[in-house]
């Protein structure tokens, strides 16, 4: 009886233990569930290629995570037969932050589809999220390269030139382009500049920048007609404002001074005579409310005219004769 007991205790405690297990599988399958419902709706996995040699695939996470421990990334293109696994690294930036990426290397992708899905490593590696990516759709250039400022004495400007970094015979090399220079006084950032640009270079005059002052520079650009993704800021390029400031310069300041003064004094002359005129110009009685002209506007003066007779012609000198005077028209 006592070994029945004993077997009965241990059957019941190996059970339990079962019991257990099964408990704990069920909370990690519960939990691992938890989490992809979780994460699913914050992560959001963001490819794209750069039409000759990398496929890149993105999602933001925290800073404490570490992706090639917690994520999994399988990719598969319609020409492969199988997928491969892509390895993963951390990455961080101030424009970004944290995030997980994912570089897929190849050699041709146009006309391609990549099948992407992104997986969790717990609990036998459950996939969460799965995606067919088309190629030509998700076209980022490549960050321009060269740039370079060059000094023209003759203009007293500062050309930027660049270059794409594709081959002739790459397809993105011959496309229309739009591009964004953006340039700074150096260490002030504050005071960034972007202009939008439709040829491969960009003159900046010297006049517009400050003197003695080195500046920055750098360039991006995205295709015109295929999607309208930018790619990455180029490396940036320096160089010195070393002009003198132009004589042109100084002379539209000298005209502006001397409008701005011109019409002050305009204003000064104007303001005079309208002093004058009320002191005194206002002062002077004036001839039309006079009560002479009053009556003769009336009529009043009329008669004293109608009264006048004409004076009767004479002769000169009626006594001493007029014998010897020469003869003379009557008067009418």
């Amino acid at each position: 009886r006592k070994r029945q007991r004993a077997r009965f205790w241990e059957a019941a405690a190996g059970g339990r233990r079962a019991s257990m297990g099964s408990w704990r599988s069920a909370a990690a399958g519960l939990l691992c569930l938890l989490w992809h419902l979780a994460s699913s709706k914050n992560v959001q996995l963001n490819c794209h290629n750069d039409f000759a040699t990398e496929l890149v695939c993105h999602w933001k996470v925290n800073a404490t995570t570490n992706c090639s421990a917690e994520f999994k990334v399988l990719y598969q293109s319609t020409l492969a037969k199988k997928p491969q696994e892509c390895p993963l690294q951390n990455e961080q930036s101030p424009d970004t932050g944290p995030r997980c990426v994912c570089v897929i290397p190849g050699d041709k992708f146009k006309g391609l589809e990549y099948n992407v899905s992104l997986a969790c490593t717990e609990n036998g590696a459950e996939v969460w999220s799965n995606r067919t990516w088309d190629m030509d759709l998700i076209v980022k250039p490549r960050p321009l390269v060269n740039l370079r400022a060059e000094k023209s004495k003759k203009d007293r400007t500062f050309i930027l030139t660049w270059k794409k970094d594709y081959a002739v015979s790459n397809s993105l090399y011959r496309f229309a382009a739009k591009y964004e220079v953006a340039y700074w006084p150096q260490n002030h950032t504050e005071k960034r500049s972007i202009v939008p640009v439709d040829s491969s270079h960009h003159t900046i005059f010297a006049d517009k920048l400050q003197p003695d002052c080195t500046y920055e520079a750098t360039v991006r650009y995205g295709l015109k007609h295929w999607g309208g993704t930018w790619s990455e800021w180029s490396a940036t390029t320096q160089w010195l404002n070393d002009f003198e400031p132009s004589s042109d310069k100084k002379s539209w300041l000298y005209i502006v001074c001397l409008c701005v003064i011109s019409i002050g004094l305009i204003l000064f002359g104007y303001l005079c005579c309208l002093r004058v005129k009320r002191k005194w110009w206002d002062g002077i009685p004036s001839p039309r409310k006079s009560k002479l002209v009053e009556d003769i506007s009336a009529g009043k003066w009329l008669w004293v005219f109608g009264k006048m007779e004409q004076a009767p012609c004479r002769r000169p000198f009626p006594s001493k004769g007029a014998a010897g005077l020469p003869h003379q028209a009557p008067c009418v």
